[in-house]
């Protein structure tokens, strides 16, 4: 029953639709380019979790889980942005998939700390299973429609029509083209990508440090610059207030 979890977030309910313009206006992405720059910036929101919550010294097991909260989210975040820049939406968007369920399991393990070591899993296994975590972050509140944006994500990362067909483009008169190589359906989908590169990266940060908070990590930086983490680093935009999420 564990292992069907997944498919339940998946398959379950309607859903709302989700509001792509706002997606891309919250993140100021009109066009291809506008939408890499972005993508690039928001990874230094990524790795400005590590180098404010993680010390120079001796370092905690909280301190090793959120180095792999950053280590994940970085590759993650930089070969979904790779994938865009090569035309491929099936290596983008279950990348992106894999993103989200990262941004999911940082939320379930700020709430759930006591799970650091079974998401390790010790070397076999998965430790939690993702079932757990997607649902949660389905039920949580923090993510309401997560399911809806897992949905669209699991479309490609599934072989479903959606993946199938997306070489496939008819033209005003009917006719039909189609290649082997990768391309994405639509110019708009690659602007979509980016704008969830940039939205996951929000959630890494904002969840990130609330694990730290939880944990009582505080924070790591130059003595004239110390700071507690609930004032320091700025405030990220509200993760999800795109309405992708809500």
């Amino acid at each position: 029953m564990t292992e069907n979890k997944t498919e339940a977030v998946e398959e379950t309910g309607a859903g709302s639709e989700l509001d792509f313009d706002a997606l891309l206006d919250t993140y100021g992405i009109s066009d291809e380019e506008s939408g890499h720059a972005a993508a690039i910036a928001a990874r230094e929101m990524i790795l400005s979790l590590a180098r404010t919550v993680v010390p120079s010294g001796a370092i905690t097991m909280d301190h090793i889980v959120v180095c792999g909260f950053v280590a994940r989210a970085q590759s993650l975040h930089e070969a979904s942005i790779a994938s865009v820049q090569a035309n491929n939406p099936h290596a983008a968007f279950t990348l992106l998939r894999a993103y989200a369920e990262q941004c999911a399991a940082i939320l379930y393990m700020t709430d759930h700390p006591e799970k650091a070591k079974p998401l390790s899993g010790e070397g076999a296994g998965y430790g939690v299973k993702i079932g757990t975590i997607t649902n949660y972050a389905q039920n949580s509140g923090r993510m309401p429609s997560f399911r809806e944006v897992y949905n669209r994500l699991s479309k490609y990362a599934h072989p479903s029509a959606a993946g199938h067909f997306a070489s496939v483009r008819v033209g005003d008169d009917r006719s039909i083209s189609w290649q082997s190589a990768p391309r994405f359906k639509r110019e708009e989908e690659k602007l979509i990508a980016y704008g969830w590169c940039v939205e996951f990266a929000h959630a890494t940060k904002l969840f990130g440090y609330e694990f730290a908070i939880a944990r009582g990590l505080g924070k790591f930086v130059p003595a004239d610059q110390v700071a507690s983490v609930e004032t320091d680093p700025e405030p990220a935009p509200p993760v999800w207030s795109s309405n992708v999420f809500e």
